[in-house]
């Protein structure tokens, strides 16, 4: 097991041990980025032209609400202040 999966709740790491820890989190989570989004089959299927057009309009359709979405959050988060 990675650095990155292990428990360091309570502990205090070194400036170096927590630079080893976060370099071994991003890349177990690049690793699963790679597998599951860049290699799955929507993008593979958009490499490939074969990707349904309704595919990608929902796809942007839920780009955009997610956007509108984090505005307002964000709105939230600031009056809060």
């Amino acid at each position: 097991m990675g650095l990155g999966r292990q428990d360091f709740s309570g502990k205090r790491l070194s400036p170096q041990e927590a630079d080893a820890v976060i370099t071994d989190l991003k890349s177990y989570l690049m690793g699963i980025a790679d597998k599951w989004i860049i290699k799955g089959r929507f993008h593979s299927d958009m490499a490939n032209g074969t990707l349904p057009m309704e595919a990608i309009k929902v796809f942007w359709q839920f780009h955009h609400d997610l956007q509108d979405f984090l505005k307002k959050e964000e709105k939230k988060l600031r009056a809060v202040k």
